[in-house]
């Protein structure tokens, strides 16, 4: 299908829906917090999440069509804002379309960017991989080292150059509709950061969203949880049937007990040392502190804030 008719199919099926949008897109950064206060935001009374937190819709989902989109934000209730965080739709590069078509069909949303040390945002973004790849038994020699990784995933080691994608945002958002958060001011102030957002989406800003606990979504260790978890029972997995006569049969509560008891043996510690990624060179720190240097600078003027501390 040719991009004109594509666009003339998606305009005449976005005049016809009758379902919800969001009036809110966390926009990115990929291993920047997302998932985090995402989590958050979904505590809210006001605040309707999707049913999948990434949809990618107007990335590379776009030829399911406005009912599927919409479907995500079927639950929301009058007075509810519906929000949706898919970090690809600053991968601008890959889908050059993704930014117009959100300013198009969400002219006025608001959109959510939040950051991280650019360096640190990419090793982190190795590390999923390389353990992703390692738990489900798949060698790839491009994750042998970190090295190898930013010259064979170009698209992700972009990733942060952020001031990039906010350019190309601009084209089609007016700069209230933007608002920019830092992980480091998540971690410091989660409190803070979630009233600023709050304000920002026009919804309560009294609520308690750390009533029921702090949330740290997507660390390493739970990665390493899952990961090693997965190697250790992918022979029981293997045999057919037996994965759903399980899960119908035995509590959560004694699940969790077992895989504690195995978490503890030598295989785990084992796989465990498998999963930590070999650690940076000092010599590609500084050819990635080098890389990311004037983006950062542009990035700095363009916020009026000191980010002296991503050169280093």
């Amino acid at each position: 299908m040719s991009i004109a008719l594509e666009s003339r199919n998606a305009e005449a099926d976005a005049a016809q829906t009758t379902g919800r949008l969001p009036d809110f897109v966390i926009i990115g950064a990929a291993k920047s917090g997302t998932t985090t206060l995402f989590q958050y935001l979904s505590r809210h009374p006001r605040v309707c999440a999707p049913n999948e937190k990434e949809p990618d819709f107007f990335a590379d989902k776009f030829h399911r069509g406005w009912e599927w989109y919409t479907s995500n934000f079927e639950d929301a209730r009058p007075g509810q804002v519906c929000g949706e965080a898919s970090t690809v739709y600053t991968w601008w590069q890959e889908y050059p379309t993704c930014a117009a078509r959100i300013g198009k069909y969400l002219p006025n949303a608001k959109l959510i960017y939040i950051m991280r040390h650019p360096v640190e945002r990419t090793y982190s973004d190795y590390g999923e991989q390389l353990r992703t790849a390692r738990a489900l038994g798949i060698t790839r020699p491009e994750l042998s080292t970190f090295e190898n990784f930013i010259q064979s995933y170009e698209h992700l080691v972009r990733t942060g150059e952020y001031i990039r994608f906010i350019e190309e945002y601009r084209k089609y958002f007016a700069d209230q509709a933007f608002l920019f958060l830092f992980l480091d001011e998540l971690k410091r102030d989660p409190v803070g950061v979630l009233k600023k957002t709050c304000r920002h989406l026009g919804i309560n800003d009294n609520i308690d969203l750390l009533d029921t606990g702090q949330i740290r979504a997507n660390q390493a260790k739970s990665h390493y949880q899952w990961q090693v978890r997965l190697k250790m029972t992918e022979r029981l997995r293997a045999i057919p049937g037996l994965q759903a006569l399980l899960g119908a049969a035995i509590p959560n509560s004694w699940r969790e007990r077992a895989y504690s008891l195995l978490e503890r043996t030598r295989y785990a510690d084992a796989l465990r040392e498998r999963l930590v990624p070999p650690p940076m060179n000092p010599d590609t720190r500084e050819l990635l502190l080098e890389r990311f240097r004037e983006p950062n600078r542009r990035l700095e003027q363009y916020l009026g804030c000191d980010l002296s501390h991503w050169n280093r």
